[in-house]
């Protein structure tokens, strides 16, 4: 698992083609630092459904914690598979996502 902790985010890199339990490690170190996921996937080849559910709960676990979690990479390809999964071409504007959902979390907490 290669990860990479950033302001106010944690990114992750896997492959498309990488398991279902690869995600879970890495969601099960992010249960241990909570903060906003930056998941950069790379190689376009079919994932396996194990892979697609592990993110699908990655994700709902992160928004139940009020945390962003957005994916860097083709996003055609990531909206094929996560029409509602906030998807971005680089990882400079999936960082920029996640600083604007964390101003609109500070703005509805006034």
């Amino acid at each position: 698992m290669m990860y990479e902790t950033g302001d106010k985010h944690t990114q992750y890199f896997l492959n498309w083609s990488d398991r279902g339990a690869d995600v879970k490690a890495c969601a099960e170190h992010w249960s241990q630092n909570v903060e906003n996921v930056l998941l950069v996937l790379t190689e376009n080849k079919e994932p396996q459904d194990e892979f697609l559910k592990a993110i699908e709960s990655w994700k709902s676990k992160a928004e139940d914690k009020k945390k962003s979690f957005v994916i860097s990479g083709d996003v055609k390809f990531c909206k094929s598979y996560f029409a509602d999964i906030e998807c971005a071409p680089t990882v400079s504007e999936a960082q920029d996502i996640i600083f604007m959902e964390e101003v609109e979390r500070e703005i509805d907490n006034m």
